[in-house]
């Protein structure tokens, strides 16, 4: 029996020896392995001794430096010098309605409604800088989204968007992200914009080289759906190339045209569910016919920039609300 004991105990300790054999091998195979380096160190015989060379400056080549150049900063800016004072002169009264100055002809005008085909916005790519530039300036154009190069005009909304009118591109909104354009093809009537302004209400109207569009945007008209009226010589307008647009203190907006000023009477006190257009042209007193600025005063007064000079509308009540007076200041 003890025989047998013995045996057995035998083999358990073979069985377990090959075990433990078999976990250091497998251990081993996954241990890494080192290599020891052993660096190959050149004798010093072998190597040739560095060559010194001296220098002799008798003999060396002297160049003198010439006068640096020096070029100015801010070169764009410059001392102003003393102002030209010239006297003015007693401005030309016209009394419109005397002196063969024909009373303004008022038209009664309806606006063409156009549905405006929404635009899908185009993602803008980032502001760039010119590399010459010597100011933090940056630029948008054709190959960040705009439409056109050529920028006419420009206006800020209430919203805070950007819109630009273009020379021959139309229309382009600029949100900071993306740029929607308003073309033809979307119902606007040119594609040459030469001015913007938003009204009280919040609709835009773009004044182009085929007559005024207004792009209806106010919640009262329907903010979902953007609609376009067209106002040009057909619906009585003087001149379809529109280069200004104002909207005086009352509300109604006044158009700088080719083919003198046409005033669209849009308040409550006209008529708001009727519009008119009541012109003003050199038969009326204006002093040209070309009309390229407008502003109004804090008195109410009108100033047109023309191709002949300046001339003032009286609207004011000072100077007698029912009658109106141009007062011209030229060279």
């Amino acid at each position: 029996m003890k025989k047998y004991y013995y045996i057995l105990c035998l083999i358990l300790l073979v069985v377990a020896a090959c075990n433990n054999q078999q976990n250091q091998s497998n251990q081993n195979n996954f241990a890494p392995k080192i290599v020891k380096a052993n660096g190959y160190i050149v004798p010093k015989d072998s190597m040739a001794a560095p060559k010194v060379i001296k220098i002799d400056k008798s003999k060396l080549k002297v160049i003198k430096a010439g006068k640096p150049k020096i070029v100015a900063t801010n070169t764009n800016t410059h001392k102003a010098g003393k102002p030209k004072i010239v006297k003015a002169g007693k401005p030309r009264i016209i009394k419109i309605g005397s002196d063969t100055f024909l009373l303004p002809k008022k038209v009664k005008a309806i606006g063409k409604v156009v549905p405006c085909k929404m635009p899908k916005p185009v993602k803008a790519a980032l502001p760039v800088t010119k590399d010459n530039a010597t100011c933090n300036i940056q630029y948008l154009d054709v190959d960040q989204g705009m439409n056109s190069s050529y920028v006419r005009c420009m206006l800020r909304d209430k919203m805070g968007n950007l819109w630009f009118g273009t020379y021959g591109g139309g229309v382009s909104k600029y949100d900071g992200a993306s740029f929607t354009h308003f073309t033809e093809k979307e119902g606007l009537c040119n594609n040459t914009v030469w001015s913007i302004i938003e009204d009280k209400t919040g609709n835009l109207w773009f004044g182009t080289a085929g007559g005024v569009s207004k792009l209806a945007l106010s919640k009262v008209e329907g903010y979902d759906h953007y609609t376009f009226t067209h106002f040009t010589e057909k619906e009585g307008l003087s001149n379809n190339n529109v280069r200004s647009i104002i909207e005086d203190k009352t509300g109604n907006l006044w158009f700088g045209t080719d083919g003198g000023v046409s005033k669209l009477a849009l308040s409550k006190v006209e008529g708001y569910d009727h519009y008119t257009f009541t012109h003003f042209t050199e038969k009326e007193g204006l002093s040209n016919n070309n009309v390229f600025s407008i502003i109004e005063d804090k008195t109410g007064n009108l100033w047109f920039g023309t191709a002949g000079g300046v001339s003032k509308l009286a609207l004011s009540k000072v100077e007698g609300y029912d009658h109106y007076t141009f007062t011209h200041f030229t060279e």
